[in-house]
């Protein structure tokens, strides 16, 4: 491929004139080498990087150049080896069919002689006999139908009516992002001071939502202090192992407050508490022995304000819907069981959805997961892209094509191989990939408006972390618990250090903010499924629709419209007029 000056001084930002000696060693490179204009953008930042170097220089051409010759030598090293390998193994191979062939010959010969010998034996199988080879496993495309009973597990408001028939052919609803949808990045790129910079940062943003009983600054919790302290910090462990327990409980402090020092909390006067790592609170107490905060109070902080809605935009939702309610069909997946690829949760869901013809299909991946038995052990030969279009897009488009009134939404999940972002956030998936007409996406995380009912939208397991790393003495049940910390604390994944099994750019917390108090949050998880409130705020876990071995569950919104209100910012009293079902499907 050939690359010009030109080329290479926009990929790099470069000045044509003042860099020109520079870019005619990049461009011979690139074509000794075979490197597109992008390839050798991203080699230069990582060699960039490791030399701290702020200004083009050639110097780091040759550097660049040693580079390129090392992944070079080191490339056709392993061709040789892999040649050789390939050769030994095809010599083996030819010694062992040899081997076998005679022994082939001495058993088949045996055989025949214990044919004539032995007398026959007439036996029934015996299915429980193992004795016989084992046989591989095989995935399969179909399996047996499942009997799908939708059955209403759970209700919130479930005295309020259900939707009932509507106008099929028209869409009655109106969605508006209320936070910027996630954009495409570059993750495995973090330094370790944005980090740090961004934990600070993230300590100053939440300590403006922690009520205080004067207009005093925050104080320094490390500090000994025979007054009364009122501060700010992280919650963390004194151990980098192990559950966080009421002993192990440290506060770490931003760098502006006490240059990011810890302190141990003593928690043996406070009765009521619910703490996990990464969580940000304020404090009262003392610290008199410079070693030791002793806590009297902790306060976490406020959720944030609300979306303004103005009278005349309900009015109008109103007129938009005949003053009907509206419908909405959460799914999370997988949307097939550990034992086939059949995808029947996910047919048997689109099956009650072209009767019942909601306004909104929200599926949540992941579609096509990397956890799949089948796929984690390499027994599916298509690509996921592939099989994406036969199991999974065949369905949706004939359910979009017979239900136009509903618009399907779709939003990734980190385990789905059809995604090139195995990370949170996630942007949303890729409509080359989808092949879809009809069809909408929504980045993970999404904060969205419907009809000015906001929803906020999650795909990442964040309740089942929490229920392991939390130390709590509360009364308070396990699931409000967790919807709480995550709107307390303003975040999609407030947890830190994240859990092994996620990946998260910290780069990107602005992307997992929830800066609007939602009137609907959605959790996902594999925890039970569950509906709470949480001051005002109807938080639910839909459950999976397909377990390893069984069917799950799915959330059925019904939300009914206002009459008429007066022009100006008026409160929308969602949590009132809003029906939620978790059906078993």
């Amino acid at each position: 491929m050939s690359v010009t000056e030109r080329e290479l001084a926009k990929a790099l930002s470069f000045d044509e004139k003042a860099h020109h000696s520079i870019l005619v060693e990049l461009v011979s490179l690139c074509r000794i080498y075979n490197l597109s204009s992008e390839a050798l953008k991203y080699k230069w930042e990582a060699v960039s990087l490791n030399s701290r170097a702020l200004e083009p220089t050639i110097d780091l051409v040759h550097e660049l150049k040693q580079k390129l010759q090392r992944e070079f030598e080191q490339k056709l090293q392993n061709s040789q080896q892999q040649q050789q390998h390939t050769a030994q193994k095809m010599t083996s191979n030819k010694r062992s069919f040899d081997m076998e062939t005679d022994l082939l010959g001495d058993f088949m010969t045996q055989l025949a002689e214990s044919k004539r010998e032995a007398p026959v034996k007439s036996r029934k199988s015996d299915p429980m006999d193992t004795s016989g080879s084992v046989q591989q496993p095989q995935v399969s495309l179909s399996a047996a139908p499942i009997k799908a009973i939708h059955a209403v597990e759970e209700s919130y408001n479930g005295n309020l009516a259900l939707r009932g028939p509507v106008d099929a052919a028209a869409k009655r609803t109106k969605i508006d992002n209320v936070q910027s949808m996630v954009k495409d990045y570059r993750y495995m790129f973090e330094k370790i001071k944005d980090r740090a910079d961004v934990l600070d940062e993230q300590i100053e943003y939440l300590a403006e939502f922690i009520p205080k009983d004067s207009e005093e600054d925050f104080g320094n919790p490390t500090r000994s202090n025979q007054g009364r302290i009122f501060a700010v910090g992280r919650i963390c462990s004194d151990a980098s192992e192990g559950k966080l327990n009421d002993k192990s409980v440290m506060l770490e402090t931003s760098r502006d407050i006490g240059m990011g020092r810890r302190i141990r909390l003593d928690l043996g006067k406070i009765q009521n508490y619910a703490l996990f790592p990464g969580q940000i609170v304020g404090v009262e107490g003392t610290n008199n022995t410079g070693r030791v905060f002793t806590a009297e109070r902790v306060i976490t902080p406020q959720l944030p304000a609300p979306l303004d809605r103005s009278g005349k935009d309900l009015n109008e939702y109103h007129q938009a819907t005949h003053g009907k309610p509206i419908e909405i069909i959460v799914s999370a997946g997988p949307y097939t069981l550990d034992s086939d690829l059949s995808y029947q949760p996910l047919r048997e869901l689109l099956k009650a959805c072209t009767q019942q013809k909601p306004d909104i299909l929200l599926l949540l991946g992941p579609f096509v997961s990397e956890k799949h038995p089948a796929f984690a052990n390499g027994m599916v030969d298509a690509s996921p892209e592939e099989f994406f279009q036969k199991q999974i897009a065949n369905q949706l488009s004939g359910f979009a094509s017979e239900c136009p009134g509903t618009r399907v939404i779709l939003m990734p999940h980190a385990d789905d191989l059809i995604h090139q972002y195995p990370v949170f956030p996630q942007p949303s998936l890729s409509p080359q990939v989808l092949e879809l007409s009809g069809v909408e996406i929504l980045s993970n995380p999404a904060v969205v408006s419907i009809n000015g009912v906001v929803f906020a939208v999650g795909n990442i397991d964040i309740c089942k972390e929490l229920a392991k790393e939390e130390a709590a003495r509360t009364s308070t049940d396990g699931r409000t618990r967790q919807f709480e910390h995550v709107l307390q604390q303003h975040s999609f994944y407030p947890l830190f250090p994240h859990a092994a099994t996620d990946s998260i750019d910290a780069d990107r917390v602005a992307d997992i903010q929830i800066s609007i108090k939602p009137d609907i949050l959605i959790m996902p998880s594999q925890l039970k499924r569950a509906i709470k409130s949480v001051d005002r705020v109807i938080c639910v876990n839909p459950g999976q629709l397909a377990k390893p071995q069984t069917t799950g569950t799915y959330a059925r919104f019904t939300i009914h419209s206002l009459p008429k209100m007066p022009d100006g910012v008026v409160d929308p009293i969602v949590q009132q007029r809003t029906r939620v079902d978790l059906v078993k499907l």
